[in-house]
């Protein structure tokens, strides 16, 4: 496991910024007995900052862009021991801060979560030397049907989206959903759906073929 209180320089480029994100509150990492807590100040902070990504090896984590004066002034937002971290809405997704003033800047102490870096540009390796007990995606017709497309806006606020209902999904595909270690939320695996769906077409191209072919 990589450790998560080391300072790092900025001299790696930025990826893209990924999401925005107005609303942000505090929790608190304890470094030495690895576990945490929401702070105990409620106080909730909408500061116009984005969620961006930082590479790290052959992956990335996340961190939050801040003043080196709003990080102070987080101090006794912690108990001793412990390091502020920031969560947008109720969610703790081991982002950091990055922190910056007039002469430096640097990433403050914290747990952070490490993201497979081919997994984030859509590229996973697919050789089939790498496989095993692979079967033939079947019967996906019938399944899709049980499945709908959806527009929605989540709960915490955020843009018009596109997209399933996890437990739709988990009903027909249940190797497809998984639950998010931290909220308990499921999680749906959108990359997976593409081999259903490629296999769904292909199903209904073969039957409008037998349609086409039984005609005089």
């Amino acid at each position: 496991m990589k450790q998560s209180g080391v300072f790092l320089s900025l001299s790696l480029a930025f990826f893209p910024i990924m999401s925005t994100a107005q609303e942000f509150s505090i929790f608190c990492y304890d470094q030495q007995e690895d576990e945490w807590e929401w702070s105990e100040n409620k106080q909730v902070f909408d500061w116009p900052v984005m969620t961006q990504e930082q590479p790290w090896e052959n992956s990335y984590f996340k961190f939050v862009p801040i003043s080196e004066s709003t990080y102070k002034s987080l101090d006794g937002f912690c108990p001793q021991g412990s390091v502020a971290q920031p969560a947008e809405g109720h969610f703790s997704t081991w982002k950091v801060f990055y922190v910056t003033d007039a002469q430096r800047s640097y990433f403050a102490p914290g747990k952070r979560s490490y993201h497979n870096l081919i997994d984030h540009v859509f590229l996973r390796f697919s050789d089939v030397l790498l496989k095993e007990d692979i079967e033939r995606i079947s019967h996906t017709l019938e399944s899709v049907k049980a499945i709908n497309g959806y527009r929605y806006s989540y709960i915490e606020g955020g843009k018009r989206e596109m997209g399933f209902i996890a437990q739709e999904v988990q009903h027909v595909y249940p190797e497809l959903v998984s639950e998010h270690s931290e909220s308990g939320y499921l999680q749906v695996d959108y990359k997976g759906m593409i081999a259903v769906l490629l296999e769904s077409i292909k199903q209904m191209d073969e039957r409008l073929t037998n349609i086409e072919n039984k005609q005089p």
